[in-house]
Order: C-alpha cells, then structure tokens, then sequence
C-alpha cells in the first residue's frame, strides 16, 4: 500500500494526530514554526492546532532554494516544477499536490524564507549552546527566529518543531567546518 509521504487525508491525518499531541502537551501557546517542504506536515498540524486553537498563528518556514509551496499560495495552484537549489533536501519537494495545498492555504497565516547560509549559521547557533546535531531542514525554525522573526514574536509563546535528524558527521562538517 503506497502512504504519500505529504498528500492525502491518511497522511494529512498521521500529522494532525502529531499536531494533536502537541496541543495535549502545550496547549497556550501563540505561534507555531514549521518546517515546510510539500506542505503535509504544516497542513495536518495546522488543521489540528486551528480547531484546537484558532488564535494560534501557523508560519510556515521554507529554504529559500525551496520554495514552492509559497510560490504555489501566491500563485493560488499548487506548482507541478519547482526549481530547486538547497541544503535542506527534505524540504526540497519538486511539486505540490492539491489535497495538501487546499489544507495549507486555509491553515497557514505565513510563511518564511531562510537562506542556505542562515541555516548553516542556525545549526552553529544550536550546537555552540546546545550541543544539538540538527540538519538543514529541522533548523529552519531557529534560523527564522535568528534571521527574518527576529524580534518579531517577542513576549509571544512561540513552539518550534524540530523534524529532522537525518545528516550523517561527515555531511554535517562538510557544511559548518569550512
């Protein structure tokens, strides 16, 4: 049985249920930073917070060589081509489908673009104070927070989800020890 990895209401449900279990977690809070690559994950939390916590404000963060779902929003279409140019792989989805596109433009107040280079700095940010090995596409939250939000969502209880652990040391080396 093929599950689409962010297109479908089965998948669309799989991440609801996540946005579920973080507003049994945290439920007052008023900002959301996700993630975005074919706009699955951003759609299901977000269908789930709204109805749970309308006031919250759903921003989406995308790598700025990937992003298709804020060109496919202001192009009210959901994009089949999408050039792609980023460190964050995962978030790099060369298209868009509709079932998850017509979610997204009802769930997400916002989105955010962060450079290749604020990436990298982000993921330097989290392991000098953290000591967190966090790839490309999971750090894009803190990179917005660092760069584009900047003092934006002062005072405001921001929740940042963090998805993605998938980079290997010699592949993160390679992109913070130049």
């Amino acid at each position: 049985y093929f599950l689409h990895p962010f297109d479908g209401p089965l998948t669309l449900q799989g991440t609801a249920s996540l946005g579920f279990e973080i507003f049994e977690q945290v439920n007052n809070f008023d900002n959301i930073l996700i993630s975005v690559g074919g706009g699955g994950l951003i759609s299901g939390i977000g269908s789930a917070i709204k109805q749970l916590n309308p006031k919250c404000k759903i921003i989406g963060i995308e790598p700025e060589g990937a992003n298709g779902l804020s060109q496919s929003l202001r192009l009210n279409k959901p994009l089949k081509n999408i050039q792609i140019n980023s460190i964050a792989d995962s978030l790099s989805s060369p298209l868009h489908m509709e079932y998850s596109f017509n979610v997204a433009k009802q769930v997400i107040d916002k989105i955010i673009t962060v450079s290749d280079e604020q990436m990298i700095q982000a993921m330097k940010f989290m392991f000098d104070n953290y000591k967190m090995i966090l790839e490309p596409a999971c750090i894009t939250g803190i990179a917005a927070l660092l760069g584009p939000l900047k003092n934006q969502l002062s005072n405001q209880k921001t929740l940042i989800l963090l998805c993605g652990s998938n980079i290997d040391p010699k592949s993160w080396n390679n992109l913070l020890i130049k």
